[in-house]
């Protein structure tokens, strides 16, 4: 009985997973711009000029700040600005 409840539990689990995948993509006609700076690379919804130049401005402010206090910066870094999903990339308790 044990066994059959973990199988059906990770066979619903596999069956789920793709489904979440699909639900967290872009959506096929958005279309991306670019816009590079000296130490970014930020892709951002065409449709939201202001907020990929206000980021891209805001990046490069705060790298000019902290640049200083470390001994090693990257050279490039890519941003990708996606307002789409509500996936969050930590939980705070």
């Amino acid at each position: 009985m044990k066994f059959r409840l973990a199988f059906v539990a990770v066979l619903f689990q596999q069956l789920l997973s793709p489904a979440l995948g699909a639900a967290l993509e872009v959506p096929a006609e958005w279309k991306f711009k670019t816009i590079s700076t000296p130490h970014f690379d930020v892709i951002y919804n065409a449709e939201q000029q202001e907020l990929g130049e206000f980021y891209a401005k805001q990046m490069e402010r705060a790298y000019a700040l902290t640049s200083p206090i470390f001994t090693s910066m990257p050279e490039k870094t890519l941003v990708i600005i996606n307002d789409k999903t509500d996936a969050t990339n930590g939980y705070a308790t």
